[in-house]
């Protein structure tokens, strides 16, 4: 799942909390069954749901990754300080979406069990008979499986939470539309497929929209202070598309599992995040950036309700990403999801009052005019 199912891991654009939290990249799932002359009234509960699932995600995302917390000393000063750790945020997502896809994954009867006898995992270990041996074999294979997409889902959603540092949300945003060009080559790379020329073209002017945004946000530095903030940028933008291989290499790579093995969507869900999680936490163990975040959790209590707020809205995010694509289909949940986005921008910029020119609005506009075209094309052929 995808901005935030893949997306959602941390933001959803179209993805699960998981996929951008991201959350798992929702268009590397199989496609669940459609019924798209579903009730409009649980269709709009869906849109509500989703609206307030990932808007709240971002704002709070931005919230602890840009503004400082402050507190009170014993001599009543006031001391201010950062959240010291991006990895911190991404395990603690996975967390809760681990338990998540556990639960669903328990009450779901539709494929074979992940664990256990005659599992995914038991596929060509018949001729198996030592028991240490067949436990070494499934770990394998559960590696094989979930662990390539995992790690590129970790290093993804740091260089996406790692950007917040150095460029504005609205711009992370804008930047996550332009994830068409990654996956095509990536999928070109890993599936060898193939794309019409027309959808090239629609990526080079959604690529350019998103240059001339980033291009309008700033003037170029004329002082020589300005020049520090300009490389902090660049290195943000350096950060973003980072983020935009990883996440194309998750989501082809979960395509390709899907595609060769009958894993579930909630199987996939669990299996990545057991594997980000185990990473996550043996990468902030050893670096001792465990012990310091809680600490900072304890001098700052109010980050710990973040934190909880955070992965709740990734979580239920999540589960109306799974219940609006089986009900009413991909193309409505990738409107509603476009939605989402422009949405985010908006609440954005009133809430933390980052300006955009004349050219900067214009290019939006061409932005999602495009995306609009389409998602109104893929519905005609439907």
């Amino acid at each position: 799942m995808q901005d935030e199912a893949r997306e959602p891991m941390l933001d959803k654009d179209g993805k699960s909390a998981l996929a951008e939290e991201a959350p798992p990249p929702v268009h590397a799932t199989k496609a669940l069954p459609s019924e798209e002359s579903g009730g409009t009234t649980m269709l709009i509960f869906c849109f509500v749901g989703l609206q307030v699932a990932y808007v709240s995600w971002g704002i709070i995302q931005e919230r602890m990754m840009t503004q400082p917390y402050s507190r009170t000393t014993a001599d009543g000063d006031t001391e201010e300080g950062k959240f010291p750790s991006v990895i911190f945020l991404v395990a603690a997502n996975r967390f809760l979406a681990l338990m998540v896809a556990a639960v669903l994954m328990s009450r779901d009867h539709s494929g074979k069990p992940l664990i256990g006898k005659d599992s995914i995992l038991d596929a060509g270990v018949e001729n198996v008979s030592n028991d240490a041996m067949l436990i070494a074999t499934r770990i394998q294979r559960f590696l094989q499986l979930f662990l390539p997409s995992s790690l590129s889902n970790v290093f993804s959603s740091f260089f996406q939470y790692k950007a917040l540092v150095f460029v504005t949300f609205p711009t992370q945003v804008l930047f996550k539309a332009n994830k068409i060009i990654p996956s095509m080559l990536m999928g070109k790379l890993l599936q060898g497929k193939s794309y019409p020329w027309r959808d090239y073209g629609e990526a080079l002017v959604i690529s350019g929209s998103v240059a001339a945004f980033m291009l309008s946000e700033k003037d170029p530095p004329e002082k020589e202070e300005d020049v520090g903030t300009a490389s902090l940028a660049a290195f943000g933008v350096a950060c973003l598309c980072l983020y935009l291989a990883f996440d194309a290499f998750t989501s082809q790579w979960q395509s390709r599992v899907f595609n060769k093995h009958a894993v579930t969507q909630y199987q996939m869900m669990f299996g990545v995040n057991c594997c980000s999680l185990l990473t996550t936490t043996s990468n902030l163990i050893v670096s001792q950036t465990f012990f310091e975040c809680l600490s900072f959790i304890n001098a700052y209590p109010t980050s710990m309700y973040h934190i909880m707020l955070f992965s709740i809205a990734s979580s239920v995010g999540q589960l109306f990403i799974f219940y609006t694509i089986k009900r009413y289909g991909a193309v409505m949940f990738s409107i509603i999801m476009t939605t989402r986005q422009v949405l985010s921008m908006v609440v954005s910029y009133i809430l933390f009052g980052h300006p955009i020119s004349i050219t900067g609005a214009l290019a939006a506009a061409v932005v999602f005019s495009v995306l609009g075209v389409r998602i109104r094309r893929r519905s005609q052929k439907k």
